[in-house]
């Protein structure tokens, strides 16, 4: 005979957990990435105790982000053995203080190969600490994180024809010329796997805008309103939320004639690192959405 004591119990601590999770999720920023802030930041970090600082001050909530940050890092200088090995220590003793994003394993191949391929020496010792943070579980992983790629981008900015083609791969390129007041659209498809049914028209998915506020001024959002999504063919659920993203993009070039390489990332540190590279290519836009809440849920 089934305990119903112990059911009714099980089924309000069941209501009271994804009551929190949906509290926690509407208590969450819709802003993806602010490039002022994220530049501060990258920037201001010049050592890896300065990243191990940013970490343990809440500054950071990606592993994806603190990938990029090492990789600024090392390339200005070679930081000690001990520094990072106080670096990973912290990053394991607090990872459930930080609610660290874990990276993705063949996130981070794509990064070491790349880097066998740079002529500069210290690549030798930041690929050591890469392979390290690879298999450590409690920083990487292979099943936690879904990896999305933008099905197009929209230019709605009150700009047309030739111009907005143009501003279009100058954002691509990063390039500061780009108008203020420029906005573009990027529509993803996503069924994010704790969205059991749906019976709404279109495809589940978001949308993030990406707007040019100023001069190095940009913001990226999470869409949360309704008419961001009309005529798109893309609906939002409640569950989706920007503090689970983690945004970069894929390029590749040829290293040698006959040996094309990817990279991924979201600083375009490629550059820096494989100067010898003239031909990159821009291939897409991508999201890592963590789903780690929904595997841990699964597992118990």
């Amino acid at each position: 005979m089934v305990d119903m004591k112990l059911a009714f119990q099980l089924c309000t601590d069941t209501m009271r957990s994804i009551s929190s999770r949906s509290e926690d999720r509407k208590a969450r920023t819709t802003v993806l990435c602010s490039e002022e802030i994220s530049r501060e930041l990258y920037y201001s970090c010049k050592t890896v105790k300065g990243v191990t600082d940013a970490i343990l001050n809440n500054k950071v909530t990606s592993m994806f982000v603190v990938v990029d940050m090492l990789l600024k890092v090392f390339y200005k200088n070679t930081p000690s053995a001990q520094d990072t090995q106080i670096l990973i220590t912290s990053l394991e003793n607090n990872r459930g203080e930080t609610k660290l994003q874990k990276v993705s394993k063949q996130y981070l191949k794509l990064i070491i190969n790349a880097l066998n391929y740079s002529p500069l020496k210290r690549r030798l010792q930041l690929i050591t600490l890469l392979n390290e943070i690879k298999d450590t579980d409690k920083l990487a992983t292979c099943h936690e994180n879904i990896h999305i790629k933008r099905d197009k981008s929209i230019n709605v900015s009150p700009i047309t024809g030739k111009r907005a083609l143009s501003n279009l791969k100058r954002f691509v390129a990063r390039d500061k010329s780009h108008p203020v007041g420029t906005v573009y659209k990027h529509l993803f498809t996503f069924k994010h796997p704790d969205t059991v049914e749906c019976t709404e028209p279109g495809s589940c998915g978001f949308i993030t805008r990406y707007s040019k506020l100023g001069e190095n001024k940009w913001i990226q959002e999470l869409c949360t309103n309704s008419k961001d999504y009309k005529d798109t063919g893309i609906h939002l659920h409640d569950i989706i939320t920007a503090s689970d993203m983690s945004q970069y993009v894929t390029w590749s070039g040829n290293t040698a004639p006959d040996n094309k390489v990817q990279v991924v990332g979201y600083q375009m540190w490629w550059n820096d690192w494989l100067p010898h590279v003239t031909d990159w290519v821009f291939e897409e836009v991508c999201v890592a959405y963590d789903i780690s809440d929904y595997v841990v849920t699964k597992r118990d």
